[in-house]
């Protein structure tokens, strides 16, 4: 008899292990309001919870979207929270183009517009082993740290538009006989003001150029930085 019930105990489990695999959820848990059927290495690793719905349309690759999002460590610190960054305005990029986290090009091709979720991300497809500071708080991030994002999809099925790109007439503010100084525009990203200064070089030796221009940092009243707009011959002079 004893025989007798742990078979049939043993097929009732069979049975029901049967009925759980046939619709299988490779993402793990993930909230009654995501399904996924998909066996993708790198989509298995990602768990996504949509806590609201948006539209019904997926957000689809080569969309442009915009996102806001807060990511946490699992220890619960936030290390980045775009409404806290630049503005507040949110981050747009074109979905699947390697432009953000690969997390975020893999999991939002699962979402719509307006949906709102928790999506978890391994560290490999966040910062992985790169050594960086927390947007928020400025602190390290631990090397290998994976992320937990709760994740707003503002927009997406949005196709890029480009601007037409035309001839632009040639105009100026610039006044003759008013100093001014030439300054190198990567240079607005920096600390640091470079301008363009031109140099006599006949002193340094005959194989010198007689005149020689380089970027040097901003001296007011240094002539040799000093440009002046001459209307007769349409150019610069210094």
């Amino acid at each position: 008899m004893k025989t007798i019930a742990m078979t049939g105990a043993v097929a009732a489990l069979i049975g029901l292990v049967d009925a759980v695999m046939i619709k299988p959820d490779v993402y793990g848990p993930e909230g009654e309001n995501y399904e996924n059927n998909s066996a993708n290495y790198e989509m298995s690793r990602i768990g996504i919870d949509i806590t609201t719905k948006g539209g019904k349309d997926l957000c689809k690759p080569g969309d442009w979207t915009t996102i806001q999002y807060v990511g946490s460590l699992k220890d619960g610190r936030v290390v980045t929270d775009t409404r806290a960054e630049a503005g507040g305005l949110g981050k747009t990029f074109a979905l699947g183009a390697h432009e953000t986290f690969r997390c975020f090009d893999n999991a939002i091709t699962q979402l719509h517009q307006g949906d709102k979720a928790t999506v978890k991300c391994p560290s490999f497809q966040v910062w992985g082993d790169a050594w960086t500071q927390a947007p928020v708080g400025g602190e390290p991030i631990p090397l290998g740290s994976d992320v937990d994002f709760e994740l707003e999809i503002v927009e997406c099925n949005r196709n890029p538009e480009f601007t037409k790109q035309t001839i632009q007439p040639v105009t100026t503010t610039m006044q003759p006989n008013k100093c001014m100084y030439l300054h190198l525009e990567e240079a607005d990203h920096t600390a640091y003001e470079l301008v363009l200064s031109c140099q006599d070089g006949a002193d340094w030796g005959s194989w010198w150029p007689a005149k020689y221009c380089m970027l040097e940092h901003k001296v007011e009243d240094d002539e040799s930085q000093q440009w002046f707009w001459n209307d007769k011959t349409g150019g610069f002079h210094n």
